[in-house]
């Protein structure tokens, strides 16, 4: 399982959606705060495009628990805003212009099928406050890749 899970996230961070989604199973359940839940993959496909077409994300595991047919992630989100957001970034707050990047943190709640893919993703996080997830685990997973250092990207918007 955690095999396949590193998959996800290297797919997720090449920021393909052809290469992530197909660890989703067709009929996805997507619930993020903030937002209405969205169910089936095609939903949640549109949903993803639209929001990654303003910034992209880097994923960063930090924790990482395994049940039968689920996990358990906190992570680091690296964003960098692709072009200029006229809304509040639901996570921090704040809105952004291109170039800017900064850090939010999350936990993300998975459940599976036999196959092992992705019929649930859940995802955590203090909406509308800068300093989300200050109780997170700050440090890298071992096997996930590790991200480059925000500072070295340019630093924090």
């Amino acid at each position: 399982m955690r095999t396949k899970f590193q998959g996800y996230i290297k797919a997720w961070n090449s920021h393909s959606f052809e290469d992530f989604s197909q660890y989703w199973s067709d009929d996805i359940f997507l619930h993020l705060p903030g937002c209405p839940p969205l169910h089936g993959k095609p939903a949640v496909i549109e949903f993803f495009k639209t929001g990654l077409s303003f910034f992209e994300e880097t994923l960063h595991p930090t924790f990482l628990i395994e049940g039968d047919k689920a996990l358990g992630m906190e992570a680091k989100v690296y964003v960098k805003i692709l072009q200029d957001m006229t809304f509040v970034f639901p996570f921090t707050g704040k809105s952004y212009a291109a170039g800017d990047k900064f850090i939010y943190e999350f936990v993300v709640h998975y459940e599976l099928d036999d196959n092992l893919l992705i019929t649930t993703f859940r995802a955590y996080s203090v909406v509308l406050n800068p300093s989300a997830g200050a109780g997170v685990t700050q440090s890298g997973l071992a096997g996930f890749e590790p991200v480059p250092d925000i500072e070295k990207l340019g630093g924090i918007a």
